[in-house]
C-alpha cells in the first residue's frame, strides 16, 4: 500500500507546552526578583517551602505511575511555586507553608482544581494579608510589561484575563479601588487566574469565568477572592466542558 501526503490548509503552530512555560518562567522570574529586591532573601525560603513538597509530590506520583523522571517535566512546579511565592503574605511561617502546599500538593493531584488558590486561601485563615511595599509604578509597569510578553507569546488564556482587568479597571475609575489593591488584583488576574491547567479551554466561557471573578475579586477581601477561584474552577469544568459539547454538534 502506497501512502502519500498532501499539502493543504491545515492549522499548524509552533506554540509547545514547554515554549509556553519558558515564557511564564521568564515572567515570573522577574517580578520575584523585584520582590527580592524589596523585601530581602526570604523570599527565598518562602520560595523553598513551596517548592520542595510540590516536587516531592510529584515525583513521588510520576513514580507511581512509572513516568520518566526529568527535570523538564517539573517546570510547571517551579511556575507554581513562583506564582505562590509573589503572593504569600511576609508574615507567614515556614512550617504552616510547608504543611499547606503539602496538602493542596496532594488534593491537586487528585481533583482539577486551582491549587495556587487553594494553597493561598488557606494560608490566609492563619495569618493577616501583609503586602510588599511595592512601588506601585515599578510593579504595575513590570506586571503590564509581563501581560503583554505573555499575550504576544500566546503564553495565557488571554480572554480571562482581559475580562477579569476590565472589571478591575471599571471598578477603579468609579472610585471603588485604590490603585495598590487594583495592582495586586491584577497579578492575580495575569497568573493565578488563568492558571492553564484549571481554566475553561472555550472562549465565551472563559470570557463568562473572567467576569464573574472580576466582580467576586472587586467586592469582597483576597481570602474569599481566593476560594472563589477555587471553587468556581471545579464548577467551571463541567460547565466549559458541556459547552463544548454542544458546540461539536454545529
Amino acid at each position: 500500500m502506497k501512502i502519500s501526503t498532501k499539502n493543504g490548509p491545515f492549522v499548524k503552530s509552533n506554540i509547545t507546552k514547554k515554549k509556553i512555560e519558558i515564557t511564564i518562567l521568564i515572567c515570573l522570574i522577574v517580578m520575584n526578583l523585584y520582590k527580592i529586591y524589596l523585601d530581602g532573601f526570604i523570599i527565598l525560603f518562602h520560595l523553598v517551602s513551596v517548592f520542595v513538597p510540590l516536587f516531592i509530590i510529584n515525583v513521588i506520583y510520576d513514580c507511581y505511575k512509572k513516568r520518566k523522571i526529568t527535570l523538564l517535566n517539573y517546570i510547571d512546579v517551579i511556575i507554581v511555586s513562583l506564582i505562590t511565592t509573589l503572593l504569600i503574605p511576609l508574615n507567614t511561617s515556614y512550617i504552616l507553608i510547608l504543611g499547606l502546599t503539602f496538602l493542596t500538593g496532594i488534593i491537586g493531584k487528585l481533583f482539577k482544581l486551582n491549587e495556587i488558590s487553594l494553597n493561598l486561601s488557606l494560608i490566609l485563615i492563619f495569618n493577616n494579608y501583609i503586602n510588599t511595599d511595592y512601588n506601585i509604578y515599578i510593579f504595575g509597569l513590570l506586571l503590564i510589561l509581563s501581560l503583554i510578553y505573555l499575550i504576544k507569546n500566546r503564553a495565557i488564556k488571554f480572554r480571562i484575563s482581559i475580562s477579569y482587568i476590565l472589571i478591575l479597571i471599571i471598578f477603579f475609575l468609579i472610585k471603588k479601588l485604590a490603585i495598590n489593591e487594583l495592582i495586586m488584583l491584577l497579578l492575580i488576574g495575569v497568573y493565578v487566574i488563568p492558571y492553564f491547567k484549571s481554566s475553561p479551554n472555550t472562549s465565551t466561557i472563559q470570557y463568562f469565568y473572567g467576569f464573574i471573578l472580576g466582580i467576586i475579586s472587586v467586592l469582597s477581601n483576597y481570602h474569599i477572592t481566593y476560594i472563589a477561584i477555587t471553587i468556581l474552577s471545579i464548577i467551571f469544568i463541567y460547565i466549559d466542558f458541556y459547552n463544548a459539547k454542544i458546540l461539536s454538534k454545529y
